[in-house]
C-alpha cells in the first residue's frame, strides 16, 4: 500500500474512534471491506486521470479519497451532509497536503457545476442516486456507483442522450 494510503488509514482509524465514520466491525477489516472496494474504480477504468469527478456522500473518503491518493491527475471533490464527517475529510486533504482534493460540506442537491463522473458507495438507491447526479454531468458523463459487496458490484452508466450499461 503506498505511504500516504498508509496514513489515510491511519487518520481515518483514530478518528472513528470520535466519529462513526465505518462500522467499529470494519475497521480491522479497513483494506477488504473499504480501500479495496473503492481501488476498483481506478483498476477498472471507470474514473480517469485528468477527469473531474464528484463523490457524493463520501462519508469516511470511500470511493473518493482513495481514488485521489491513488491518482492525483484527477480533480476530486468530496460532498458530505454531515458536518464531522466533512471535517476529518478537510483534515486528511490538509494533513496529506492533496492537491486535488476539494471537500464541499453540504447536500448534493445544493451544488452546481459540471463533472466528467460522479462516483458513489452505499448513498441511495439508483433512482434516487440518479436524479441527484444528472444535474451535475456534463454532456457524456456518468454515475459510477457501486451497489451491494463487490461481487454483487453494479456499475451503472447512464450518457445523457443515451443507454444504461449494467
Amino acid at each position: 500500500m503506498n505511504g500516504v494510503l498508509e496514513h489515510f488509514c491511519q487518520l481515518l482509524t483514530d478518528a472513528n474512534q470520535r466519529v462513526n465514520l465505518v462500522s467499529r466491525k470494519d475497521i480491522s477489516n479497513l483494506f477488504e471491506h473499504h480501500i479495496q472496494p473503492s481501488l476498483l474504480w481506478l483498476e477498472w477504468g471507470r474514473v480517469k486521470p485528468g477527469e473531474r469527478v464528484l463523490d457524493i456522500g463520501s462519508g469516511g473518503g470511500f470511493p473518493g479519497m482513495v481514488i485521489a491518493i491513488m491518482e492525483p491527475r484527477i480533480d476530486m471533490t468530496l460532498v458530505e451532509s454531515i458536518g464531522k464527517k466533512a471535517q476529518f475529510l478537510q483534515s486528511c486533504v490538509d494533513q496529506l497536503h492533496l492537491k486535488n482534493v476539494h471537500v464541499i460540506h453540504d447536500r448534493v442537491e445544493h451544488l452546481s457545476g459540471q463533472y466528467d463522473r460522479v462516483t458513489a458507495r452505499a448513498v441511495a438507491p439508483l433512482e434516487q442516486l440518479w436524479l441527484l447526479a444528472e444535474p451535475l454531468l456534463k454532456p457524456g458523463g456518468t454515475l459510477e456507483a457501486m451497489k451491494g459487496d463487490v461481487t454483487g458490484t453494479i456499475i451503472v452508466s447512464k450518457q445523457k442522450h443515451g443507454t444504461i450499461a449494467q
